[in-house]
C-alpha cells in the first residue's frame, strides 16, 4: 500500500478521534475549577507516551502497529494541550486591563488587551520553537556520527529522552499557571443536563455572530493550510528525495522560518497603522500564492514546487501567514469570549476542524493510491483558501456584524456590574455584622 495514503489514513482516524475527545472537554472543562491540573496531567501523558519509541525501531510489524497508534495518540493529545493551553490568553488579557488603573478609556484598555495578547501568543509559540530547534540539531549532530541501525533511530531515541524530561516538567505546570474561573454548576440540574452540555457550545455559535464567523473562517483556513503542507511535504520527499541530512535542514528551516516570521510580526506590528483585523486579512490572503504555485507543477515546466529552493520559498511563505493570522485571530476571537467560557470557545474550533478536516484526506487517500499523484488537493484546496478572505471582510464592514458585537459588549458590561453590586452588597452586609459584633 502507498505510504502517503496510509498516512492520509492516519490523519483522518487522529482528527476523528481527537474532535470526539476535545468535543467533550469544551461541554464540561469550564465547570472544573482546577483546570491547570488538566493541563499537567495532559503534558505529562505526552511526555509518557514518548518513551517506548526508542523501543520500537525493529522492522516489524509489532513495532509498525506500535508507533501507528502512537501517530493517533499523539494528535489527540496536541489537540487537547493546544485547547487548554489557550484558554490563558483571554483570562490573561483580561487581567491586564484590569489591573493597569491608567486604562480610562475602552480604545485604551483594547490597545492594552491586545498588546498583551499579541505578546503572550507569539513569545508562547516562539519559546515551542526555540525548543524544536534543539531537538532537531541535536538529531542531525547524531545522525552524522553514529552509523547503520543507531543513526537511523536517532530520532527515536532523542524522543523517548525527551519524554523523560516532559514528565518532569509537568510539574512546572501544576504550580505555575494561575487559576481560571470557572462555570457554576447547578445543584438542581436534571439528569439530562450533563448530555445537553455537549451541544450547547454549537447552540452558543448560532447566537454569537461574530464568533461564529471568526471560527469558521479561521478553521477553514487551517484545514486548508494544513492539507498544503501536507502536499508540500510529500513533494518535497518525491521530487527532490532528500537523505536523511537534508530532510532533517529542511525541518530545521520550517522551525527558523516560524520564530523569524513570528519575531518580525512582533516587532513590525506596532509600526504600522493596520489594525489586527487587517493583519488577519493578510494573513488569509498570502496562504492563497500557495495551491497557485504547486498548481503550476501540473504542467510540463521545471517550475511549480519541483526544485529545491522553491520548498524553502514556499516554507517561508507559509509560515509568514500563519504568522499574521494564527496571532492576529487567537488575540480577535479571545476579546470576545465570555468569562469561564475559555475552554469551550477555544476547544470548539478544534472540534470543527477535527470534524471537517479528515474528509479531505479520506477522500484523497484512495485517488492518492491509484494515481500517486500528489497534486490534486491543491485544486479544492485553493478554492476553500478564498472563504476566509471573504468572510472576514465581510465580518468588518457589514453592520450586522458591529451590531453583534455591540450587543455582546453591552450584556457583559451589565454582567460585571451586576456581579460588583453583589460583591458590594456582601461586603457592606460584612461590615455591618463586624460593627454590630463590635458595638456589642
Amino acid at each position: 500500500m502507498d505510504l502517503n495514503s496510509i498516512i492520509l489514513y492516519l490523519n483522518a482516524i487522529g482528527f476523528g478521534i481527537g474532535g470526539a475527545v476535545t468535543l467533550l472537554l469544551s461541554a464540561y472543562s469550564d465547570y472544573w475549577s482546577r483546570k491547570h491540573l488538566l493541563v499537567t496531567i495532559s503534558i505529562a501523558v505526552y511526555g509518557a507516551c514518548s518513551i517506548p519509541c526508542y523501543w520500537l525501531q525493529g522492522y516489524t510489524l509489532n513495532s509498525f502497529d506500535a508507533l501507528t497508534a502512537l501517530w493517533i495518540l499523539f494528535a489527540v493529545l496536541t489537540f487537547i494541550i493546544m485547547a487548554v493551553l489557550s484558554m490563558y490568553i483571554p483570562h490573561c488579557m483580561r487581567n491586564v486591563a484590569t489591573n493597569e488603573s491608567t486604562l480610562d478609556t475602552e480604545g485604551s484598555k483594547q490597545h492594552a488587551r491586545r498588546k498583551y495578547g499579541v505578546t503572550m501568543t507569539i513569545f508562547g509559540q516562539i519559546s515551542n520553537q526555540i525548543g524544536s530547534v534543539l531537538l532537531l540539531v541535536v538529531v542531525m549532530i547524531l545522525t552524522q556520527t553514529l552509523t547503520g541501525t543507531a543513526a537511523t533511530s536517532a530520532g527515536l531515541l532523542i524522543t523517548s529522552i525527551v519524554g523523560f524530561i516532559t514528565v518532569a516538567g509537568s510539574l512546572g505546570a501544576l504550580w505555575g499557571l494561575p487559576a481560571v474561573p470557572a462555570r457554576h454548576w447547578s445543584s438542581g440540574a436534571a439528569w439530562y443536563e450533563p448530555v445537553v452540555e455537549l451541544v450547547r457550545p454549537l447552540q452558543d455559535l448560532v447566537r454569537r455572530k461574530n464568533m461564529a464567523f471568526l471560527l469558521i473562517a479561521y478553521t477553514i483556513y487551517v484545514d486548508t493550510l494544513f492539507a498544503v503542507s501536507s502536499v508540500a511535504g510529500q513533494l518535497f520527499v518525491a521530487e527532490i528525495r532528500p537523505g536523511a541530512l537534508e530532510y532533517s535542514l529542511y525541518s530545521l528551516a520550517q522551525v527558523l522560518c516560524i520564530i523569524g516570521c513570528q519575531a518580525m510580526f512582533l516587532w513590525v506590528r506596532p509600526h504600522l497603522p493596520f489594525s489586527l483585523e487587517k493583519w488577519l486579512i493578510a494573513g488569509y490572503a498570502i496562504s492563497l500564492i500557495l495551491p497557485i504555485w504547486g498548481l503550476i507543477g501540473f504542467a510540463s515546466v521545471r517550475f511549480g514546487w519541483k526544485t529545491r529552493w522553491e520548498f524553502y520559498v514556499v516554507t517561508f511563505i507559509s509560515q509568514l501567514s500563519q504568522a499574521f493570522a494564527n496571532t492576529a485571530w487567537k488575540v480577535l476571537f479571545s476579546e470576545l469570549i465570555p468569562v469561564g467560557s475559555e475552554v469551550r470557545w477555544l476547544t470548539l474550533q478544534v472540534v470543527l476542524s477535527c470534524g471537517t478536516v479528515w474528509v479531505n484526506y479520506v477522500a484523497s487517500a484512495p485517488l492518492q493510491n491509484a494515481t500517486h499523484e500528489l497534486r490534486f488537493p491543491l485544486i479544492i484546496s485553493l478554492v476553500f483558501l478564498c472563504f476566509p478572505v471573504v468572510m472576514e471582510l465581510a465580518r468588518c464592514n457589514l453592520r450586522v456584524f458591529r451590531e453583534d458585537k455591540e450587543k455582546w459588549e453591552r450584556a457583559e458590561c451589565e454582567d460585571d456590574q451586576g456581579s460588583q453590586s453583589e460583591e458590594g452588597s456582601q461586603a457592606l452586609q460584612g461590615t455591618i455584622i463586624v460593627d454590630g459584633h463590635m458595638k456589642r
